[in-house]
């Protein structure tokens, strides 16, 4: 059973996906009734067109940022049941400066990757960065946590045996490695 502080981290790190999807969705409503107005109700084709082309781009844009749509019980599920398919965690922290000189904010993220392709960003605040470093310790332990391109390139040519080829290739890092 995961911890209410975990959770609380997994479901306001999320928040951006859902609504990400709930955005794809209304535009998908909003372009088949568009269609189906200039065909049925209005009976002109005239900006049947525009309509067409919104769809050429809507669905590759949907198609490419599928993965983003889980929902926050898919990543419960997998952190209670079968953390074996998470296999890496990517830190990701962006300062945002002032005349590129004065650091005014940065934003914390960590990118979450299943041995079948399926990634999101968790997003986290600082406060809350703590308790998502405890709850990997306590659920996921076994990850690879970290970037550099050589682990992005392993990843993307074989994910289901990713954590193998690092250990094998001595670029694995656990979370243990780390201080937070």
């Amino acid at each position: 059973m995961l911890s209410d502080e975990f959770k609380l981290v997994l479901k306001k790190g999320t928040f951006h996906n859902r609504f990400f999807k709930y955005m794809m969705i209304s535009v998908g409503v909003i372009v088949l009734l568009g269609i189906n107005y200039q065909l049925v109700v209005s009976g002109t084709t005239d900006s049947l067109p525009m309509l067409v082309a919104m769809i050429i781009v809507f669905v590759p844009v949907y198609w490419f940022n599928r993965y983003k749509f889980k929902e926050v019980s898919f990543w419960i599920d997998v952190f209670e049941n079968r953390p074996e398919d998470l296999v890496w965690v990517k830190p990701i922290e962006t300062s945002h400066k002032a005349a590129y000189v004065i650091t005014v904010a940065k934003t914390y993220k960590y990118e979450l990757y299943l041995k079948d392709g399926t990634h999101a960003i968790i997003d986290t605040s600082y406060k809350r960065i703590e308790g998502f470093y405890k709850g990997i310790r306590a659920y996921a332990p076994h990850v690879h946590f970290g970037y550099s391109n050589d682990i992005r390139k392993l990843y993307r040519k074989d994910k289901t045996n990713f954590l193998e080829n690092a250990k094998s290739n001595g670029w694995y890092r656990s979370i243990n490695d780390y201080s937070n």
